[in-house]
């Protein structure tokens, strides 16, 4: 029983990483301010231009709206620990509230 525990917590804890990268990432569709995008922290920009775009026939496609994406992986990471860091939090809190909850219930009469 031990040992389905411990594994159940460690791919509870192994898991919380994959799914702060994966909030961060879709936080770059939700645009913060102007052509940034990513919360809390802005990590993704759109660049508009001319210097965008190369020379070539299709340039049509350039005064349509040249659009170059240019990330800030530094701000992508601390994103990843705030999403981490808050279902860390999430999880520790509801472990404690649980085992106080657990022990209010087998115990009704200590304070």
């Amino acid at each position: 029983m031990a040992g389905k525990r411990s594994r159940s917590r460690v791919l509870v804890y192994a898991s919380v990483p994959t799914f702060a990268a994966l909030a961060a990432w879709l936080s770059g569709f939700i645009e913060t301010s102007f052509f940034e995008f990513g919360f809390p922290l802005p990590w993704k920009s759109i660049v508009f231009g001319r210097a965008v775009c190369p020379p070539s026939p299709l340039m049509i496609a350039c005064f349509l709206g040249p659009r170059l994406a240019v990330y800030n992986w530094n701000l992508f990471i601390f994103d990843i620990m705030f999403y981490a860091s808050l279902s860390y939090a999430a999880i520790f809190g509801i472990l404690r509230g649980s085992r106080l909850v657990k022990a209010k219930l087998l115990h009704p009469g200590d304070e």
